[in-house]
C-alpha cells in the first residue's frame, strides 16, 4: 500500500480536526458541567494544537493518531456503548445540524466498526482496540453476543500493536509514517 503524501496527511488533520472541534464544542454545550469546564481550559482547538504538534518537531502522520485516538475516546466510545444511547442521539443530531452531513458517513458507525473487527479476527488500530474495549468494559453490552464478546476479548488480549500488513487501512501502522 502506498503511503500517504504529507499533502494528504495534512488534508485528513484538517477533516478530523473540524469533527473533533465539533465534539468540543458538543461537550461544552452537553456534557456534564465540570468535565466541560475542565475542557474549555485545558484542551486546545486542532488548528492550535496541530500548529504546536508540527512546530514541535512531530510528524503529521504522528498529530493524526492523536486526533484519531482523542476521537476513539470521545464519540467512538459513547455511541459504542448502548448506556448513552441518548447522547449519541444528540451528538448525531449536532453533528448533522453544524455539517448537514451525517456522522455515521463521514465517520463509520462504531457499532458497524466493533462488530466489523470481531467478523474479521483481527484489530488493526488503536481506534478499533478503543471501541472494542469500550463495549467489553460496558457491563450493560448488548451489542455482542457471548460468543463475539469471548472473541473479541480474545482479539484485545492477543493485541501487540498496530497491524503492518498490507490488508491495514493506510496510517495504521508503523511502515506507514512518511519521512518527512
Amino acid at each position: 500500500m502506498a503511503r500517504r503524501t504529507r499533502a494528504e496527511l495534512l488534508a485528513e488533520i484538517e477533516r478530523l480536526g473540524q469533527v473533533f472541534d465539533l465534539a468540543m464544542a458538543f461537550q461544552m454545550e452537553h456534557g456534564e458541567p465540570e468535565l466541560a469546564a475542565a475542557l474549555r481550559d485545558t484542551v486546545p482547538d486542532h488548528a492550535t494544537f496541530t500548529a504546536r504538534a508540527l512546530d514541535g518537531g512531530a510528524r503529521p502522520s504522528e498529530v493524526l493518531a492523536g486526533l484519531q485516538q482523542a476521537l476513539a475516546d470521545f464519540p467512538g466510545g459513547m455511541l459504542a456503548d448502548r448506556h448513552h444511547a441518548g447522547d449519541a442521539a444528540l451528538w448525531y443530531a449536532f453533528y448533522a445540524e453544524r455539517t448537514g452531513r451525517s456522522y455515521v458517513d463521514d465517520m463509520g458507525d462504531p457499532v458497524a466498526i466493533v462488530r466489523a473487527v470481531v467478523r474479521r479476527g483481527r484489530i488493526v488500530d488503536q481506534m478499533e482496540l478503543d471501541l472494542l474495549n469500550g463495549v467489553l468494559t460496558n457491563t450493560a453490552q448488548d451489542l455482542l453476543s457471548p460468543r463475539q464478546a469471548a472473541l473479541a476479548e480474545a482479539l484485545v488480549a492477543g493485541w501487540t500493536g498496530p497491524a503492518e500488513d498490507p490488508d491495514s487501512p493506510p496510517g495504521t501502522g508503523p511502515a506507514d509514517r512518511p519521512e518527512n
